[in-house]
């Protein structure tokens, strides 16, 4: 029981779904997904999933909706959001290492980045690659060249007018299966 409007010149869709209207939402239990794509008035619907257990969405969970995203996009040609996509699955793969890999504690995490005037994602790099190099200095160095480019490309797709290109798009894929086996390997 859904639906998508129609608004030209609007910034944002608007999806009928009897309960929401875009984004996630928990109800009775379960956390309903979506995400729409923009493309000139039309507004579409790329992903509704409810997870099949009552649990809240873990930053596993979050980093294979992520990449199976980019997937359908660098398809259906949204070249810029499939680096998004992208680069998020790696984020939420980070994360989840973090957390519940390593166990570290969010509320201590949160205070250390915002102690040291970091934002969230060069902080999750700068501690997953701390994990990195003290297995392998020659990995860790992959890691933080490879990293960076990434959030170049990334910042580039959604914050400018650039061409992406699909070779920008499927790159972004293989680039972020890429560093988050990396992670699974050094994060235990």
């Amino acid at each position: 029981m859904h639906s998508i409007l129609r608004q030209p010149k609007a910034n944002f869709a608007i999806a009928k779904f009897g309960f929401n209207r875009g984004g996630s939402k928990n109800m009775d239990g379960f956390r309903f997904f979506f995400t729409f794509v923009q493309t000139g008035y039309r507004y579409y619907l790329l992903n509704l999933d409810t997870p099949k257990t009552n649990a809240m969405c873990t930053f596993s969970e979050k980093a294979t909706q992520s990449l199976q995203a980019a997937r359908m996009l660098v398809k259906e040609h949204y070249y810029p959001s499939t680096v998004n996509r992208s680069y998020f699955a790696c984020m939420h793969y980070f994360m989840y290492a973090l957390f519940e890999r390593l166990k570290l504690d969010k509320t201590q995490f949160y205070h250390e980045m915002r102690r040291g005037h970091c934002g969230t994602h060069s902080w999750i790099t700068r501690r997953i690659g701390q994990e990195i190099a003290r297995a392998s200095q020659r990995d860790y160095h992959w890691f933080r060249q490879h990293i960076a480019s990434f959030k170049r490309l990334r910042i580039k797709c959604d914050y400018t007018d650039e061409t992406i290109t699909a070779q920008d798009g499927n790159e972004a894929i293989g680039l972020a299966m890429a560093l988050m086996n990396l992670v699974g390997k050094y994060v235990r």
